[in-house]
This record gives C-alpha cells, sequence and structure tokens, in this order.
C-alpha cells in the first residue's frame, strides 16, 4: 500500500512540474510516467487516464488554496476582506510559482474548470459587496475585472522577482479598490459611507418618518455620486 501511494504522489508531483515548466503544453501520459518514474499501469490504476491525474492535480492545489482563502480572518468591513483576500491570493501565487498559471491563466479544460470555480467564489463576496451598496458596478463585470487584475499582478511580480507587499500589488489592489467601490482599504470616503446607508435607508424610515427618509435619501444620493 505504501509503495501504491508514493506512486500515486510521484505522478501528482510529476504533473505539477510538468505543468509548471510549460503551461501552455499538455503533458502527454508517456511524459507523465517517465518524469514521475512508474509505468504507464501505475497511472491508470491511480487517475484512470492522462486526464484524469491532471484533473487530480488541480484540485488538489485548488483545495488548498480555497482553504487558505477561507482562512483569511473577517472584519466585517468588506472593503478591508476584499482587500486582504487580494493580498492572499497575490501570496499564494507567489509560494506556487509552478501551479499557479495553470490554475489561473491556463486554456486547459481542467483548468478552465477551476478558474470557473474561483471566479463563482468571488462573486458571491462582491454580491455581498453589492447588497450593501459599495459596489460601483454590476458583480458580473467586477468579476472578471477582479481575476484579470489579480492574475495579471501575480504573473507580473512571478516574471520580476517581487513579493506581495511590493508596490505593484499594492497599487494594483488599490486601483481596482477604486474602479470597484470608489476607495481604498483603510480610506472611507463620503461617497462610500453615503452609498452604504443608501443600502439600510429602509431599516430607518419608521424612525424618520416618511418625510424626513426621503429628504434623507436626496442627500445621501448627491453625497454617494460625488466621485463621479
Amino acid at each position: 500500500m505504501k509503495t501504491d501511494e508514493t506512486a500515486r504522489r510521484r505522478l501528482l508531483d510529476a504533473a505539477a512540474a510538468l505543468l509548471g515548466e510549460a503551461p501552455a503544453h499538455e503533458p502527454t501520459a508517456r511524459e507523465l510516467c517517465a518524469r514521475a518514474g512508474v509505468t504507464a499501469p501505475s497511472l491508470y490504476h491511480h487517475f484512470g487516464d492522462k486526464d484524469g491525474l491532471l484533473t487530480a492535480v488541480l484540485e488538489e492545489a485548488f483545495a488548498a488554496y480555497l482553504d487558505r482563502k477561507h482562512a483569511v480572518p473577517r472584519t466585517g468591513d468588506l472593503v478591508e476582506d476584499f482587500a486582504a483576500g487580494w493580498d492572499m491570493h497575490v501570496r499564494f501565487g507567489l509560494a506556487n510559482p509552478l501551479l499557479y498559471p495553470s490554475l489561473f491563466a491556463s486554456s486547459h479544460p481542467q483548468g478552465v474548470r477551476v478558474a470557473r470555480r474561483a471566479a463563482e467564489e468571488l462573486a458571491v463576496e462582491l454580491g455581498e459587496m453589492e447588497r450593501v451598496g459599495l459596489l460601483r458596478i454590476a458583480v458580473d463585470d467586477a468579476v472578471p475585472l477582479t481575476l484579470a487584475a489579480s492574475t495579471g499582478c501575480v504573473l507580473q511580480l512571478l516574471r520580476d522577482g517581487g513579493d506581495a507587499d511590493s508596490p505593484v500589488s499594492v497599487l494594483m489592489r488599490d486601483a481596482l479598490l477604486r474602479q470597484l467601490c470608489g476607495t481604498t482599504a483603510g480610506r472611507v470616503g463620503p461617497d462610500e459611507a453615503a452609498r452604504a446607508l443608501l443600502a439600510h435607508l429602509p431599516d430607518v424610515e419608521a424612525t424618520l418618518g416618511r418625510e424626513e427618509a426621503a429628504l434623507f435619501r436626496v442627500w445621501l444620493t448627491r453625497l454617494g455620486s460625488d466621485a463621479d
């Protein structure tokens, strides 16, 4: 059993290495077995076929990504939480330079499926921001914009040897937040605060009264559009 599991692990490691060396090239079964030092029957026994192995290695990497993403502490400040998620994403990419391109920047069917799941996770987070009035653009536009910015940032840092705290990452994160919310992490402007209050205005109409709430809505709408 131990030898069996060792062969499985070697195949996973071989697939990760080959994908990392040439993300645009899908390794053949022969290449995978040669790198792992196993025979073809071993690959078929553990994964069914080559596609099963490639799927397994990307699923394993994506599971590790989700574990780190879900472990990021939530503060209740959605902008700060988004910024923390960006920083986590960048750090994960830099810590996994071999697999990151295949996870987030690959046209392989397996990579496309993983990227789709990442988009679904991101849509939930951005949907929360939209519901409280923080998001300035549609979620359907915010998701690909965020993925393009974060993926491009990681790939650039991998090429240049930068780190997650470099000006490239911080400036790209803040530029994205300005597009999404009109503000950056740690800096809540009056327009953002006004939009957040607008989202909760129905909750205070009973206290303010209908006429007062209507006037309050006019003021908040003006404040919320200042950045535009």
